[in-house]
Formats: C-alpha cells, sequence, structure tokens
C-alpha cells in the first residue's frame, strides 16, 4: 500500500514537542506497515537512510523556509499553494493508494487538493482535534515576538480576517473526506457538525513510550510537583499556585515549565512561597523527559485542553496525573493512573496534591499504571496500526 501524507506538517523534527513530534512519529512508525511519501515545508535534522528506510520518502522545499514568528506567518500562508503543487507533480508520476492530510488541521485549515477535486484516491484526515480557543491579542503579540501598538493590532485583526476565509476552505475540504481520525469523542462531537458520523474514528494521539520512560529516575529528598505548559490564562498555572498555598505544612516543591505573557503575575503571584516554586522557562523536547524523572507527580490544572499531550509525557514516564476534568483529559486520565478535579477548584485540586504528596503507596500504584496504559494504548506503533485499519476501510 502506499500512501502519500500531504501535507504532514510546516516541518519535521525530533527537536519539537506536541504536533510537531506528532507528525514526526506518525510518518516514522506508519512505515512500518505501508510505503510512504510524506510532504513536509522543512526538515529539521531528521536523517532517513534510503537503504534502510526503503519505505520513506521526504519531500521538503527547497528554500528551507522559516515557519515561526511574524515572517514564518507569511511562509505558513505559502505553504499550502507549494505542497498542492509538489503533490499534484507526484501524483502524475506515480499512483498512490490513500491521500492522508496529517497537519495542521483545524476549522481554518483547508487542503487545496480536496478543494480543487484534485483527489481520485481515498482522502483521510487527521488526527484532528478539538480546536483551540481563539488567541488573544496579547498572546498574538507574544508568539510572533512583536510589540503592542498600531502595526501589531492591524496585524491581529488581518489574522483574524484571515481566519474567516480559511473556515470557507475548510467546509469545502471537509465535502471530500472519506474518514476524518479524531483523538476522542469530543472532537469527534465536535466535527461531526460538518461531515457524517459515519466516517468519523477515534483514534487517540500517542506516544514515544522508548524516549518517554521511567527509567534512570533520579531520587529526590522531597516530592516534586511538575507542570508544564505555555503560561497563558487558559492552562490555569495561577490555579495551581493558589492550590499549593494551601499545603504550605508539606515539604514539597512545585516546577513550573513553559513560557508565555502570564508569567511575571504568576511569579509575583508565588512569591510567598519562597523557594517552594521554581520556574524553569522553555525546557528543550529532547530534555523534557529527565524532568519528568526526576518528579514525582505531574498536575496539569488547565481550564480546557484539545487533548493532553503533556499528560502522556509523564505517565509514560510512571508519574501519576492530576488534572482538570476537562477535554482530552477526562479520556487520558483514568481512576487508575491519577485523579480529575473540577477546573478552577482550588480546594479540590489542593486535596488532590496533598493525598499523593502524603502517600508513596498511592503514587507508586497510579504511576506504575500510568506507564502500563501509556504504553498499551498510546505507543505510536499501536496508533500507526489503526490507521492502516482505516486505509483498508476505504480502499
Amino acid at each position: 500500500m502506499k500512501v502519500m501524507l500531504v501535507p504532514l506538517h510546516y516541518f519535521v523534527s525530533d527537536k519539537d514537542g506536541s504536533e510537531i513530534s506528532w507528525s514526526k512519529n506518525i510518518f516514522f512508525s506508519l512505515s512500518k506497515f505501508v510505503e510512504v511519501t510524506a510532504i513536509a515545508g522543512k526538515n529539521e535534522g531528521l536523517e532517513i537512510d534510503a537503504k534502510t528506510d526503503a519505505k520513506m520518502r521526504l519531500v521538503t522545499h527547497p528554500r528551507k523556509p522559516n515557519y515561526i514568528g511574524l515572517g514564518g506567518a507569511y511562509n505558513r500562508l505559502l505553504f499550502p499553494s507549494w505542497y498542492y503543487k509538489t503533490a499534484l507533480n507526484l501524483m502524475k508520476k506515480e499512483k498512490f493508494d490513500i491521500i492522508h492530510h496529517v497537519l495542521p488541521f483545524s476549522p481554518n485549515t483547508g487542503n487545496p487538493l480536496a478543494i480543487k477535486n484534485k483527489i481520485k484516491e481515498p482522502f483521510v484526515i487527521g488526527p484532528a482535534m478539538m480546536p483551540q480557543k481563539e488567541m488573544s491579542y496579547e498572546e498574538f503579540c507574544f508568539w510572533l515576538g512583536i510589540k503592542k501598538g498600531i502595526t501589531s493590532k492591524s496585524l491581529y485583526y488581518a489574522f483574524k480576517n484571515i481566519t474567516l476565509i480559511k473556515k470557507k476552505e475548510f467546509e469545502k475540504t471537509m465535502k471530500r473526506v472519506d474518514r476524518l481520525i479524531c483523538v476522542n469523542k469530543e472532537t469527534a462531537e465536535f466535527y461531526s457538525k460538518y461531515i457524517e458520523k459515519e466516517k468519523i474514528r477515534l483514534i487517540p494521539a500517542g506516544i514515544d513510550t522508548n524516549k518517554f520512560s521511567p527509567k534512570n529516575r533520579v531520587e529526590r529528598d522531597k516530592i516534586r510537583i511538575i507542570g508544564a505548559g505555555n503560561l497563558i490564562s487558559r492552562k490555569g498555572f495561577l490555579y495551581l499556585i493558589d492550590a499549593v498555598k494551601l499545603l504550605k505544612d508539606l515539604d514539597f516543591e512545585l516546577v513550573i515549565i513553559g513560557q508565555g505573557p502570564e508569567e511575571e503575575m504568576l511569579r509575583t503571584r508565588a512569591r510567598e512561597l519562597g523557594n517552594k516554586v521554581i520556574f524553569k522557562g522553555q525546557v528543550p523536547f529532547s530534555l523534557i523527559q529527565e524532568e519528568y524523572r526526576s518528579s514525582d507527580i505531574f498536575c496539569n490544572p488547565t481550564l480546557s485542553e484539545p487533548f493532553g499531550q503533556v499528560n502522556l509525557e509523564a505517565m509514560a514516564c510512571g508519574l501519576p496525573v492530576v488534572g482538570s476534568n476537562v477535554g482530552g483529559l477526562k479520556e487520558i486520565i483514568t481512576e487508575d493512573t491519577g485523579i480529575r478535579v473540577e477546573p478552577g477548584d482550588v480546594r479540590a485540586l489542593s486535596e488532590a496534591l496533598r493525598m499523593l504528596i502524603s502517600d508513596e503507596k498511592l503514587r507508586r500504584k497510579l504511576g506504575q499504571a500510568a506507564r502500563k496504559r501509556a504504553v498499551e494504548f498510546y505507543s505510536w506503533d499501536v496508533i500507526a496500526s489503526k490507521y492502516v485499519d482505516v486505509y483498508r476501510e476505504v480502499l
């Protein structure tokens, strides 16, 4: 079976987490089952040996464009027209059995191959997750690395207008889809407004269980709670800091990994806790597993969560998880692997953390079950085999 992943993503790399790591792992894991050609804007350091990886071919933009920051935003707009032309050239020369749009994907995403009716093969999209809430002006400026002002406000509103245009492209694309792969039930329910439920399949995103594992754990004198994510209001770190203020009588430390526009406010909020709270900033994806391995509890106090990749990373490293009862966390965190609390409930969050800090046996039990669940249900080879099952359905 020959499959074309178009697009795979803006760039493919093993140096970044979340969607970037998804695209890389989907590409590599699928090649164990089928012959894969992937089209991505840029290859950032991945090595593919033509002899040993005979089932893999990665096609990238010859100019190696930047897709990050303000300049990157412009290149992202040009990306669909480039992969459209590149894919058409390949499709004229070779026969593919499946065309699979991997990432990026959202209600603001269209695929020009589908829009212009160039796909005669079965067409699959996924992994799809719940769309993020609309980015605030402050977040927009932070992630593009630009100052607030008239120019940045103009760019922000232009971005919102482009989003409206993209929604029309999305609706045209959805009319051509044979199967849509959604990462959880909430996502499936959302997209059922745009596509027949019979065409939707539930397959979660995965985790590299070799990279993220409990091996070489670092034991510490005090219990270490870890939280990771962008420091924005939606992630709920404010509630986590307020929750640990109720635990002053216990011996622990809280490590927060990430950066964002709320960092200064969060630091101020945590000041009275002294050295119990440590802000580590952005940790490279290549090293993040070491942070999990030197921790005892993972906490995700988010107010909304389309999927919850960091929770899987922590679980695969053998950590029990305390997380909000929202979105993708409802399916990832079970009573055997952690504790779910209602978002924004500081007291419930504090009590869950107190329970795990005080009970080593419970921590170990939940952590071992978390690792087992990550391996059995979320390893990328398991996920890729389910993708292949979907391909066979539509052939």
